[in-house]
């Protein structure tokens, strides 16, 4: 049915900066769906892979609520990064949403020719 379809839909992502997605799948909550929750997934370079559904993906967060996810700290190369949601707990619907179109990092600005970049890493 329409609701099923809808379910397989890729969601949408867009570079927001060197190191963060935004990724919506509002068509596929809804309303209707108000304690829907999602678990969101990642697939680094999803070209090198033979076969989606048997890739790596990596999951970034799990029950999310709403139709809206924020990615961040995530790069992803110049071959990008595809996404997908998948309902959690919703009966006959485990299955994940198509993979989005791979999306990659935005640039980072030029160096001066005498400058340097570091990046730091807390933990």
């Amino acid at each position: 049915d329409s609701d099923n379809a809808a379910a397989l839909a890729a969601p949408r992502v867009i570079a927001t900066s060197s190191a963060s997605f935004a990724i919506t799948w509002g068509e596929l909550g809804g309303a209707c769906r108000p304690k829907l929750r999602w678990a969101v997934s990642v697939l680094r370079e999803p070209s090198r892979h033979a076969s989606i559904d048997d890739a790596p993906w990596e999951t970034l967060a799990y029950a999310v609520a709403g139709v809206g996810f924020q990615a961040l700290p995530l790069r992803c190369p110049a071959s990008g990064c595809a996404f997908r949601v998948t309902p959690v707990g919703l009966r006959g619907l485990e299955r994940p949403s198509a993979p989005s179109e791979p999306a990659a990092s935005l640039p980072l600005p030029a160096l001066h020719p005498e400058a340097a970049r570091l990046q730091l890493r807390l933990r």
